[in-house]
């Protein structure tokens, strides 16, 4: 679950103070109010905390959609990720989150495609987006949206081609994450994941062998996929 937490932005008032037994939330309609405040970090803050609602902030979303067409990135990071801390309850915003995956900010993009994965299948409408943002220039933004596809499980099944060019990123980690995905998308996975055993690096191979073992195809050459990694 992603975690609406950032060391970087100070809030008016901490969420700890916000939700405390003490100290009950006001109600929703009061939140929502406040993400039209001039000031942007009171926009920010009204964001955190419906996100911090969870799911009993779903009747806010048509207005944290809304609300996406703000200036300020760091108020649109923190909408995005209250759409995902909403969860599949949000998913009426899958086009304005898909639309998040080509904002300016990378860190936008990044909390847009983390937020889309938290929906799962119910965001399965922005696979092909998900596809493309494997491609964006910030490795961690391709990361996530790596993430956000295995969460679609078999759904994902066309992001396979994009998936195996991931295994040529540099980062180890980076390819691992791909890996893990593709195991999560199923069996069709089987003959790209036999290919990356050949992979030079231990940690891919290892991911592979592990996928493997649980996208099917026969025992043989499972066992065999295991020997090599």
């Amino acid at each position: 679950m992603v975690q609406l937490k950032d060391g970087n932005v100070r809030f008016p008032t901490g969420p700890e103070k916000v939700l405390s037994k003490d100290n009950p939330p006001p109600e929703l309609g009061y939140w929502v109010q406040r993400l039209r405040e001039h000031d942007p970090m009171q926009r920010t803050h009204a964001a955190m905390v419906l996100g911090l609602m969870g799911a009993q902030a779903q009747p806010a979303v048509p207005a944290l959609i809304l609300a996406l067409k703000d200036r300020d990135p760091q108020v649109r990071r923190m909408l995005v990720a209250a759409l995902g801390e909403i969860g599949p309850g949000s998913r009426a915003a899958v086009p304005a989150l898909v639309s998040a995956l080509r904002d300016p900010s990378e860190v936008v993009r990044r909390w847009a495609a983390m937020s889309l994965g938290e929906m799962g299948t119910e965001a399965r409408g922005a696979i092909p987006a998900l596809v493309t943002a494997l491609q964006d220039v910030s490795e961690q933004v391709r990361r996530w949206a790596a993430a956000a596809l295995g969460e679609m499980g078999p759904r994902a099944a066309e992001a396979i081609p994009a998936l195996i060019q991931m295994f040529r990123e540099p980062a180890p980690a980076t390819r691992a994450i791909a890996a893990a995905c593709l195991r999560r998308i199923g069996p069709a996975c089987v003959n790209p994941l036999l290919n990356a055993l050949e992979d030079r690096d231990p940690q891919v191979r290892r991911h592979a062998a592990l996928a493997l073992a649980k996208c099917g195809g026969d025992l043989a050459t499972r066992s065999s996929a295991l020997r090599r990694a």
